[in-house]
């Protein structure tokens, strides 16, 4: 079955089984394709909408690449454009890595579908004050937006069950020797969502390195034989010949896909509560995530934090998602 044309509503896919309500603020990016694909193939995640940021590229490409992407999986629900720049500092993009579209060498059909919004922070907000019940926001690029929601907009804290975050690490960064890439992005913005007082679970380096899309994954998800699973073999590919370029590794780890993962399984991703500070004026340590493990220092706790994965687990997850399609 081909996802393209075939608009899927915004709504729970079985009768009578439970699902999780969930808004994706990205910066496609292919892991975040891969990510925002996978919640869409998932059959426990309603995905609301989706807001953009810049990091991987540009917000006019961020946003251009989510259209396109809800597109191609028929998800059917709202994209809509957030910042365009961090707070503080000046932007950087990873287009060494994601190419200069931020989705390879990929070309997919332009989405006809125009955005819900332009102002990704007073979306959110409205929307979330209209949910029922609380719902979860799967941050999986740089934390503009959703520092800009929660100072502006306090009221809508009690309507997130949680933020899920993939971001920082506990080890070596990947941007620099300290800051993962969605940290170092805008470490202002991400310092105020820590502090923020909402619950937390932070997805970082020290288990995302450990799921790569290597060439024996990149084969078995191009077996699939669907139009999405061709898109994402591609993706995939560009992905694994930056990094392999870049630092020599083989395969892109799939950082934003298991933050994803974590909602629909929590059992994929062992977790636990720390500390979370970032650093913001070092000028070796800029943009790093400062974990202290509970008791450690005079801080409660304001975050679950990852520290082990079981891999097999989320490729499974993975295959069984895109299989929807």
């Amino acid at each position: 079955m081909t996802a393209a044309g075939m608009a899927r509503e915004a709504t729970p896919r079985e009768e009578g089984r439970a699902v999780t309500n969930v808004y994706i603020d990205c910066d496609p990016g292919i892991d975040d394709a891969v990510a925002i694909l996978l919640a869409g193939g998932s059959k426990s995640l309603n995905v609301r909408g989706v807001s953009t940021v810049a990091g991987n590229q540009t917000v006019e490409k961020t946003t251009d690449n989510a259209r396109r992407v809800v597109a191609l999986a028929g998800m059917g629900c709202p994209v809509v454009r957030g910042a365009s720049q961090p707070l503080l500092r000046p932007p950087v993009h990873a287009g060494e890595v994601h190419g200069d579209s931020g989705l390879g060498d990929s070309h997919l059909p332009a989405s006809r579908t125009p955005l819900a919004a332009e102002n990704a922070v007073a979306w959110l907000a409205e929307s979330l004050q209209r949910e029922p019940d609380p719902v979860i926001l799967v941050a999986i690029g740089p934390l503009t937006n959703v520092a800009l929601l929660l100072a502006a907009f306090p009221e809508v804290k009690p309507r997130l069950r949680e933020i899920v975050i993939m971001g920082g690490a506990m080890g070596p960064g990947n941007i620099t020797p300290c800051a993962e890439f969605n940290i170092y992005a805008d470490p202002e913005a991400a310092k105020m969502v820590f502090r923020a007082g909402v619950p937390i679970r932070m997805v970082g380096l020290d288990v995302t390195q450990k799921v790569r899309a290597t060439r024996s994954v990149i084969d078995k998800i191009r077996s699939l034989r669907s139009d999405v699973s061709e898109h994402v073999s591609g993706w995939l590919t560009s992905y694994a010949d930056a990094v392999r370029a870049l630092h020599g590794e083989e395969g892109g780890a799939l950082h934003d896909p298991l933050a994803v993962a974590t909602v629909t399984h929590p059992d994929v991703v062992t977790f636990e509560e720390m500390y979370v500070d970032v650093e913001t004026r070092g000028g070796l340590t800029y943009g790093q995530t400062v974990c202290h493990p509970a008791g450690l220092t005079g801080h409660a706790p304001n975050a679950k934090v990852a520290v082990g994965v079981r891999p097999d687990l989320f490729w499974d997850i993975l295959i069984d998602a895109l299989r929807q399609y």
